[in-house]
């Protein structure tokens, strides 16, 4: 019992420990410029965001939530560009915590989901979404890292990416639908993969299901 009780008092001292690490504030610009962080970081390791958490879109938030130890934690809130809540979502437990009505009613219009291999039809699949809306979802596929190398070679193109988005949210099978250049299709298939934490699985009736989606992601010169 007591050596019991030693293990839940050092474990309860070293998440303390953990939560008290000491951080700083610090503003970071994305590559496209229109999306800012304003986020806390460890002072022992400034690549590590931990604590409170802001996104914003030129000036408006979109996004604010928490991060432990460079992963996203617990409930954020996620607003559209005129700042009405869109979701709240607990990123501890998966689970949504609140969707906005609007949603229900809302078609994309650039994200697809396939019905048939040879074409692209708009997604009516109402559930599965990405969280922040379809703003959020353009706005991240516009921040991809351009290859250096492309770049340099005046190569540019439009990829469509091809993913599972599973019941319980994430995303899986990520490939490339329609290529356009091995650098840039990689280049995509990369910053897909790396949306995985923000996707909410689909429901029809009311039953869980798994989607296919199909995005575009453009690399264009300016």
């Amino acid at each position: 019992m007591k050596k019991t009780l030693t293990l839940i008092i050092l474990l309860q001292a070293a998440y303390t420990l953990i939560l008290a690490q000491e951080t700083k504030t610090v503003k970071i610009k994305d590559l496209n410029k229109s999306i800012s962080h304003k986020v806390e970081v460890l002072k022992s390791d400034k690549s590590i965001w931990h604590g409170k958490y802001q996104k914003f879109y030129y000036k408006d938030l979109v996004a604010e939530g928490y991060y432990k130890n460079g992963k996203m934690d617990s409930i954020w809130v996620y607003y559209d560009i005129k700042g009405t809540i869109m979701h709240k979502y607990n990123h501890s437990t998966r689970e949504l915590i609140e969707l906005n009505k609007e949603h229900k009613k809302h078609k994309p219009s650039n994200i697809y989901s396939e019905t048939n291999p040879d074409s692209l039809i708009k997604n009516n699949v109402i559930g599965a979404f990405f969280l922040g809306g379809e703003h959020a979802l353009l706005t991240y596929l516009s921040s991809v890292k351009y290859p250096k190398e492309a770049k340099n070679k005046g190569i540019e193109g439009l990829v469509y990416i091809r993913f599972n988005i599973l019941p319980q949210g994430g995303i899986e099978n990520v490939t490339v639908y329609k290529s356009a250049n091995p650098m840039l299709d990689y280049a995509a298939k990369t910053h897909v993969q790396n949306s995985s934490d923000f996707w909410i699985g689909g429901s029809e009736n009311g039953e869980p299901m798994k989607t296919q989606m199909i995005v575009p992601v453009n690399f264009r010169l300016h």
